[in-house]
This record gives C-alpha cells, structure tokens and sequence, in this order.
C-alpha cells in the first residue's frame, strides 16, 4: 500500500487509471493538479497555448514561466509534486480526431470555446468516453457530463459571455 494514497485506499475510492485533461488554463491547471494529487496514475495535458502574463493573476506560476507552453509549465508542477506520474504533454489543439487516439476513458473538457466543447462531447459519446466538462465564468464553477445549449448566433465570441472582474 503507497502511504501517499492510504486515505484513498481505505475510502476504496475509484481513481481512474488514466484522464485527458483539454485546457490546461484558468480551470484546467487546477483540475489537472487535483487530479494528479488523488492518485491518478496516467495524465494527459492538451493545450495548445502558452503562458502568458495575464494567466497568471489566476495561476500559481511566476513571471519567468511566462511564453513557456502551458502544458510544460503545469506538467513540470505535477511531476514535482508527483514523480512517480506518467504525464503525457500534448502542445495541440484537441478535436474529435485527437480523442479517436487517445486511450483515457475519462476526458475533462476545460475549454472555453463552446463549438469545441459541443465537438468534444459528441465524440466522447461516440467512443464511449466519460465526458465531464468543468468550467468557472466569472460567476458559477460548473462541473457536468453535458454542454450546455445555446446558440452560436447569441455568442459571436464563442467564449464567456460573462468576464470576471479579476480577470
């Protein structure tokens, strides 16, 4: 028994063997660290982004991470905090043809566009993947297995429609 995880043990909690983590972010970063923190032996980081100055005022980075892609700097996090982690760091941008080839069951959609969000889920019911979307817009956190429904012609900037004051 790995003392790390005796509590998880004795809880006989499920931990999935592996997760894709999509948007490694504002709500991303912190999923993908909870996660790798639970136990989760296998983690995959898909983002094509980097890290920017503004991303920091939500994030536990300094400034000399900034310009570094976002999936090295919260991977080098993890793996700090979990050596013991297999973390898979995808610098991409995820899509329906990505899921087709990635092997986690479990698939966190922490994205901010809702046309991928809508493509991330239909996909993830056609492989037979556990969708969870988990999302903060400024004034609720949102964790649910679905995509919300609205019209694309209502969000012309296919993002929050909502901006926190922090942000």
């Amino acid at each position: 028994m790995n003392n790390l995880y005796i509590r998880q043990e004795i809880l006989e909690l499920k931990i999935p063997e592996s997760v894709a983590v999509i948007g490694v972010g504002g709500t991303g970063t912190w999923v993908a660290l909870g996660l790798a923190m639970s136990g989760v032996p296998e983690l995959y980081l898909i983002d094509p982004d980097s890290l920017e100055n503004h991303n920091r005022n939500r994030l536990p980075f300094p400034i000399g991470q900034v310009s570094r892609s976002k999936v090295d700097v919260v991977g080098d996090l993890i793996v700090s905090l979990r050596p013991d982690i297999n973390l898979v760091k995808m610098q991409t941008r995820a899509d329906g043809n990505l899921l087709g080839i990635l092997p986690p069951l479990y698939v966190v959609d922490c994205t901010d566009k809702y046309k991928l969000q809508l493509e991330l889920y239909e996909k993830c019911k056609e492989l037979g993947k556990i969708y969870i979307r988990c999302g903060y817009d400024g004034t609720r956190i949102s964790v649910t297995s679905t995509v919300p429904k609205w019209s694309l012609e209502d969000d012309p900037n296919d993002g929050y429609t909502i901006v926190p004051s922090w942000v």
